[in-house]
């Protein structure tokens, strides 16, 4: 399986865009190999991006 497929077909992932989407009016940050250090970074970051919109 190749990055892009991991990415589209990850669970988590799944999960964290459909929140994003309810959530958030922007779109769903792509992932980027300068700006994270791995696909575990990416997921925190977006994480983290989810709580402050939940704290809004």
């Amino acid at each position: 399986m190749n990055l892009m497929e991991y990415l589209r077909n990850d669970a988590e992932l799944k999960q964290l865009r459909e929140e994003w989407k309810k959530k958030s009016g922007s779109s769903f940050p792509p992932y980027n190999y300068d700006e994270y250090t791995g696909i575990d970074d990416y997921k925190q970051k977006i994480r983290k991006e989810l709580e402050k919109i939940n704290k809004n």
